[in-house]
């Protein structure tokens, strides 16, 4: 059993964290700006090992932390907190201007980004260019969903692996973080694949083999 932060309480970060304490048995903490809104109650029904506090508290209380808030919203959450050595980031961002059509200016990637902010943390790119009713449920019959991860840590990385294999998903490690600009560029063709071109939300990306 983990101690899982999720900063955010919108569809990614409710999914990811219903789903690793209900199926996976770990703790979650939600983290959030107004924790007594009621809004949030329905979160902590769900199983007893769910939790919703402040940011701070939640940042705290666990060892992983996700952040699944927009890219535009991280640089403020993560530098008015301190708590980030030997804490694991798994970063599901993506630097999407408002049209959602390109990339705001970033050096490098939000990944690269978020890493220089929180200096000491291992940051894991992953969860940023698959959907939400994909994160619900990753099997396509015989086939499963592949779920694209970078970092340059290993051991971080291979948590992340267990996990994303948790939730149902096929992992596959693209390398050092210097890999997470390719991959939000992915996450750019899915928006323009389900919202632009129609497909919808209920697909995924996979490598085939042999």
């Amino acid at each position: 059993m983990m101690n899982i932060c999720i900063v955010g309480t919108g569809r990614v970060g409710c999914v990811l964290g219903r789903r690793w304490a209900k199926e996976g048995g770990h703790k979650v903490f939600f983290g959030t700006r107004n924790p007594h809104d009621h809004k949030h109650e329905s979160l902590k029904d769900i199983v007893e090992s769910i939790s919703v506090m402040d940011i701070h508290g939640a940042i705290h209380s666990a060892e992983i932390i996700v952040l699944a808030v927009p890219y535009k919203s991280v640089e403020n959450v993560v530098k008015q907190y301190d708590a980030w050595a030997q804490k694991i980031i798994i970063d599901c961002t993506n630097p999407l201007n408002d049209s959602l059509d390109g990339f705001i200016d970033v050096t490098g990637s939000a990944a690269e980004m978020i890493s220089r902010w929180t200096n000491g943390a291992s940051v894991v790119k992953a969860f940023n260019c698959i959907g939400t009713s994909v994160m619900e449920n990753p099997s396509f019959g015989n086939e499963k969903a592949m779920m694209y991860i970078c970092g340059d840590d290993a051991p971080a990385k291979n948590l992340v692996k267990r996990l994303s294999e948790e939730l149902g998903f096929e992992v596959l490690d693209c390398g050092g973080l210097s890999m997470s600009a390719q991959l939000e560029h992915i996450a750019l063709l899915w928006i323009q694949l389900a919202l632009k071109q129609g497909l919808g939300t209920d697909f995924a990306f996979k490598l085939l083999r042999r």
